[in-house]
């Protein structure tokens, strides 16, 4: 154990220490379409202290370093019971606070921190309205945050978070849809008993009910040259893994829309909202 640290200590002298954090430039591009079949846009997203539902269909873009801490986030508002543009506001508007806790990493109470905001968020949009009679409110949630060389994801519903690294996509958030659920208690792909319904049904998602049940991958560090993509499923629901790698690998410098009006050919009427984070 004292060799251990002797040879980190003489690491940190020399400067080649594992532990020093390389700031990375973060160039952040975001879009947000109405759905040709909805009446507004039901989702919302988050970009450090910028959130909104976007009016102006264009691509917004940001340029930031990685030395503070950034969050990217989309939410998708389930539309069934008229909610679901509150809902997604409300989650985008309270997550912010997640840039006020003072944190060197992500530690066990900066991660606890984050739950009791997940859960605060729920429990507000649950008690927001739950009162109305026979309503349906919610949203999904796909969350990144960037810190140094480390990001953590949180994800509940449907809405994805994608990882391309060395030529490869990988998805880091879970789906929490019925046809997910159906598959952990052990029926196959294309077992009778799991509809096509089923894949777009969500048993989870914030303010469905009092309590929530998320999903939490990292810490994990991520390396230069790496791009994150969060989306709504008006375009994950469409696009195949092969179509989203090709696409993200191709870099035309209109990435963003390129991916939206595959997805429109594809046969989405969806609300879409995507953001792409690119690492230098």
């Amino acid at each position: 154990m004292l060799l251990a640290f002797i040879n980190k200590l003489i690491k940190i002298i020399m400067g080649q220490s594992n532990d020093t954090d390389t700031i990375m430039h973060l160039q952040c591009e975001l879009l947000s379409r109405k759905g040709s079949d909805k009446e507004v846009n039901e989702d919302s997203f988050l970009v450090d202290r910028y959130a909104n539902n976007l009016d102006a269909e264009s691509v917004q873009s940001y340029t930031l370093t990685s030395d503070l801490m950034h969050i990217f986030a989309v939410f998708d508002g389930v539309s069934s019971g008229g909610n679901g543009k509150e809902s997604s506001e409300i989650a985008a508007e309270s997550l912010k606070r997640i840039l006020d806790y003072n944190t060197e990493g992500f530690d066990d109470s900066f991660i606890a921190a984050v739950d009791a905001a997940i859960r605060d968020v729920n429990l507000s949009i649950y008690n927001a309205f739950s009162a109305q009679s026979e309503s349906k409110q919610g949203t999904t949630m796909a969350m990144i945050i960037v810190y140094r060389s480390n990001c953590i994801v949180f994800n509940v519903g449907d809405s994805r978070i994608y990882r391309l690294t060395d030529g490869s996509l990988i998805q880091l958030s879970y789906d929490h849809t019925l046809e997910n659920y159906k598959r952990q208690l052990g029926f196959m792909k294309k077992d009778p008993f799991i509809s096509k319904k089923d894949g777009a049904t969500l048993y989870q998602c914030l303010g469905k009910d009092v309590s929530i049940d998320y999903y939490k991958y990292g810490p994990f560090k991520y390396k230069s040259g790496d791009r994150f993509f969060i989306c709504s499923d008006g375009i994950s629901g469409f696009l195949d893994r092969k179509i989203l790698l090709t696409l993200l690998q191709a870099d035309s410098g209109h990435t963003l829309v390129d991916l939206s009006e595959a997805a429109y050919q594809a046969g989405s009427l969806d609300d879409q909202t995507s953001i792409m984070i690119s690492i230098d």
